[in-house]
Order: structure tokens, then sequence, then C-alpha cells
């Protein structure tokens, strides 16, 4: 999270600084879903993210997990 929105909730102590800097790359999953209406396809700059997003995918986790999941 960027610090200017949620500097106050680390001065309160409700959210608190994660040290991850020594965790390993696979030491956690996180789902990422690139969500879009079908009738209105992304245009270059939002298929360049999600390209960006498989490639992420493809270099940690393996292909398998990278297809889109469309359903219509």
């Amino acid at each position: 999270m960027p610090l200017h929105a949620v500097r106050e909730y680390l001065a309160k102590g409700r959210l608190v600084r994660l040290d991850i800097q020594n965790l390993q790359a696979c030491a956690f999953a996180l789902s990422v879903s690139a969500v879009y209406r079908t009738a209105e396809l992304p245009g270059p700059a939002g298929r360049w993210v999600i390209e960006r997003l498989k490639d992420r995918v493809d270099d940690t986790v393996g292909s398998e997990q990278s297809e889109p999941n469309v359903d219509a």
C-alpha cells in the first residue's frame, strides 16, 4: 500500500509494517485477476497491464495458472 494511504493507520497502530525482505519468492501465493466487460474490451494500456501480469505469473508460478478465466 502507498504510505500516504496508510500513514494514519500505522500511526494509530491499526496497521503494522511487515518485514518481507528475507521472504522466499514462493513462500506465498497471491491471486490476481483482470476483470473487464466483455462488451468493452481493454484498450492498449489495459491489454499491456494484463500481459505484464501474465508474464509475472509465468515467471514465478508457471504458465498453467496464467490462462485467462473468461465467463461469457
